[in-house]
């Protein structure tokens, strides 16, 4: 957008490496180099050797489905997309403990040699074939990207990001007058107590005390009665049903 006067470097497990070939395939780029061939699924933001190291790679080609390598002085190699490890899509963008379906390729069809991570997080997975896993959101996980590991150390990263939604189950007490205590109890919450958001009724309030599952807030002037929200970055959580903000007497006269 300014004449090419600027660029960005997506070097991130190419450094030191030349650069001779570049090629791509849905979400999948890969790259020829001077040592073997490496393939980003995160638009270049990092990348994986997938194999032929120590090799001068001098061509890519994609054709119906298989990755052709030209090299140097050792022939053409071919290898096809489908055992490469990569994340097409997910759904859905979900709570914690709840079940995600994560469509790609290159999965090991054996649930434990996949190794599922929610921005950093380990899960769980229940399930694998070779083009579709299902796990489960850890506890603790925060927004970010996935990464899944598998057929022999490739790793891939999903190019969107996977948005953990804040889940209030239950709150105590139900009721309040302005003022009191009220403790919020559910999932997705941050344990820094000013990274969520939390309003009754649309009436924002100080959060005194928090962990990934409990908060601890005031009821705030000028409450009213509705339900309680909780957002923990820009994604926001809604109470089943509503806390009831009671009345208070503060005088009368004569």
């Amino acid at each position: 957008t300014n004449n090419c006067s600027s660029w960005t470097a997506v070097n991130t497990g190419l450094t030191n490496k030349i650069v001779s070939a570049l090629t791509m395939s849905g979400n999948n780029v890969f790259a020829g180099t001077h040592d073997g061939v490496f393939y980003s699924t995160n638009n270049g933001t990092s990348w994986n050797q997938v194999g032929l190291s120590n090799t001068w790679i001098e061509s890519l080609y994609v054709y119906n489905d298989v990755l052709f390598a030209g090299t140097t002085n050792l022939g053409i190699y071919s290898q096809p997309l489908s055992q490469f490890c990569s994340i097409t899509s997910f759904t859905p963008a979900e709570i914690i403990d709840a079940s995600v379906t994560i469509n790609g390729t290159g999965f090991s069809t054996t649930a434990s040699n996949n190794i599922v991570e929610f921005n950093g997080t380990l899960a769980t997975v229940t399930n694998s074939t070779s083009t579709t896993l299902t796990v489960v959101v850890p506890s603790g996980a925060t927004s970010g990207p996935i990464t899944v590991t598998a057929n022999g150390g490739q790793t891939a990263i999903s190019a969107t990001t996977f948005a953990v939604i804040p889940h209030v189950i239950s709150f105590s007490p139900s009721l309040g007058i302005i003022g009191s205590t009220v403790t919020i109890s559910g999932t997705g919450f941050s344990e820094n107590s000013t990274s969520n958001t939390v309003q009754f009724n649309g009436t924002t309030t100080t959060v005194n005390n928090a962990t990934q599952t409990s908060l601890t807030v005031t009821v705030p002037p000028t409450a009213t009665s509705g339900p309680i929200t909780v957002s923990v970055g820009g994604n926001t959580g809604t109470s089943a049903t509503s806390f009831s903000v009671v009345p208070t007497i503060a005088s009368f006269t004569p």
